[in-house]
C-alpha cells in the first residue's frame, strides 16, 4: 500500500513539473508579446508563480525516487540517469531560470510605466534562460518517460538527448514565428499610421 502511494506521488510530482515547465514557455511567449512595462510585468509575475512550489515538488520527486530505488532499481542504468536529469534539471533552475526571471522582474518594475527601454529589453530577450527552459523541459520529459518505460543502457541515456533536442527544435521554431508575428504587427501598425498621416 505503501509503495503504491509513492510510486503516485513520485508520478504526480514529475508530471507537475512538466505541467509547470510548459506553463512557463507560454508565460514566456506572452512576455515577448508584450508591448508596454505593465503587460511585461504582469506576464513575468504570472511566470513567477508558475514556477513558486517546483523546488519543492522537485525534493518530494527526488525523495519518492530514491525510496522506489530501494524497491530494486539500485542497478538499474535508468534509474542514475535519472537522478542526473533531475541535479541537471535542478542546477538550470536555480542557477539560470530563477536568477535571469529575478532580474527581469526588478528591472522591468524599476522601469516605471510606458515603453519597454533598452535595458529591460536585453534582458527579456536574452537567450541563456530560453535555452535553459527548454532543455529543463526536454529532461522534465524523458525523466517520466524514463519512470514508465524503464528502458536499456542505451535506451535510458539516448532518450534524454533526444527529449533535450526536441524541446530545443521546438522552441527555436516557435520562437521564430513568434518573432515573424510581432515583426509583422509592427509594420501593420506602421502602415496604418502611415495612412492616418496621410488622410
Amino acid at each position: 500500500m505503501a509503495h503504491s502511494f509513492i510510486l503516485y506521488v513520485h508520478i504526480l510530482a514529475a508530471t507537475l513539473l512538466i505541467g509547470s515547465s510548459v506553463a512557463a514557455r507560454a508565460a514566456r511567449r506572452v512576455m515577448l508579446g508584450a508591448t508596454d512595462l505593465t503587460s511585461l510585468r504582469a506576464a513575468a509575475e504570472v511566470a513567477r508563480r508558475i514556477s513558486l512550489a517546483n523546488p519543492a515538488i522537485a525534493m518530494v520527486l527526488l525523495a519518492t525516487g530514491l525510496y522506489l530505488g530501494g524497491a530494486g532499481f539500485w542497478r538499474a542504468a535508468w534509474f542514475w540517469v535519472a537522478v542526473a536529469a533531475w541535479a541537471v534539471s535542478s542546477v538550470l533552475a536555480g542557477k539560470v531560470l530563477g536568477p535571469s526571471g529575478r532580474r527581469l522582474g526588478v528591472a522591468a518594475a524599476r522601469a516605471g510605466n510606458g515603453a519597454i527601454p533598452p535595458q529591460v529589453e536585453a534582458l527579456r530577450r536574452a537567450r541563456a534562460p530560453v535555452i535553459a527552459a527548454d532543455v529543463l523541459l526536454g529532461l522534465d520529459l524523458s525523466l517520466l518517460l524514463l519512470m514508465v518505460a524503464k528502458p536499456a543502457v542505451m535506451a535510458a541515456i539516448v532518450w534524454p538527448l533526444l527529449g533535450v533536442g526536441l524541446a530545443l527544435a521546438l522552441g527555436y521554431a516557435g520562437e521564430g514565428l513568434a518573432a515573424r508575428r510581432a515583426r509583422a504587427g509592427q509594420r501593420d501598425s506602421a502602415s496604418a499610421v502611415d495612412a492616418s498621416a496621410t488622410v
